[in-house]
């Protein structure tokens, strides 16, 4: 079962904090696949729809100190068009105490819409999430935004996440298109960078020493590319990327694409390591 394979997946990986996205059957069955592998499980679920988003966590090494969610739908700016942007996305937001230190660390969860025709959609998303987190923390808190944002390494969700690069529009081919897509997206800027102050990258961003993000992370017959990311603040102080796992790039190329025997998914699970400074 597609289920079970998930989970085996997971226990190899035996992470102490594991963000999952698109998660059906929590209640009847990863809440207690995980319990019974000693995590404690945070779930919050999109309105009208079987799935959500899913944090866990070893019990023994963290214990929660503050949990909350945003629906995007409740913060579409007045300027926009507010049923373009109504997609029942969300991000969840859980601080967490780490046992043996003390240390606090904030663990964002997000799935980001899917459209590729739809940038605007998810560049609007994003800025939610960074006006949330730039607002709420310190510049040097511990916090790691993780999921699947539908956009790839050179994207403008991406580009604004990392280095708060105002939207390049020069490659949508179609005019009244590209007139659309400005004038938003350069709303969705004005309205957000002064806002977004915290800075992020991605755990990833130097896969392999190639100062590039992995081929893919995403892999199916239709579409190949790097989906996925394990942001970090910048700035905090208190943990340190310390490596990732690699991913099987090669042998995956071999398949027409996933998800297959071995991968349950068409989505790779990513790995970054950090070391909590405990003085």
């Amino acid at each position: 079962k597609k289920k079970t394979k998930k989970v085996d997946q997971i226990k190899k990986c035996d992470s102490d904090i594991v963000c999952l996205q698109e998660v059906d059957h929590f209640h009847d069955f990863y809440n207690l696949e995980f319990d019974k592998m000693g995590y404690e499980c945070i779930y919050v679920q999109k309105i009208n729809r079987e799935e959500g988003l899913l944090t866990i966590f070893k019990k023994g090494i963290f214990t929660l100190a503050f949990q909350n969610e945003i629906m995007f739908d409740l913060k579409i700016p007045l300027k926009l068009a507010k049923n373009h942007y109504t997609r029942n996305n969300l991000c969840q937001f859980i601080q967490l105490r780490h046992n043996y230190s003390n240390k606090q660390i904030l663990i964002a969860n997000t799935h980001l819409y899917w459209d590729p025709r739809c940038e605007e959609v998810k560049f609007l998303q994003a800025s939610v999430i960074l006006e949330y987190l730039s607002t709420q923390f310190s510049i040097k808190d511990n916090i790691f935004l993780c999921g699947d944002f539908n956009s790839m390494p050179s994207s403008n969700v991406i580009k604004f996440i990392e280095e708060k690069k105002a939207p390049n529009i020069s490659r949508i081919e179609n005019i009244f298109q590209k007139r659309v897509k400005m004038t938003d997206e350069v709303i969705i800027y004005d309205l957000f960078k002064q806002k977004a102050t915290i800075n992020l990258k991605s755990s990833y961003s130097n896969y392999q020493g190639t100062a590039q993000h992995p081929d893919f992370t995403n892999y199916t017959q239709n579409f190949k590319g790097a989906l996925d990311y394990i942001l970090y603040n910048t700035s905090m102080e208190d943990c340190r990327l310390i490596g990732i796992q690699p991913l099987p790039i090669n042998e995956i190329q071999k398949e027409l694409g996933l998800p297959n025997a071995d991968y349950p998914s068409d989505h790779l699970p990513i790995t970054a390591y950090y070391e909590i400074q405990t003085n």
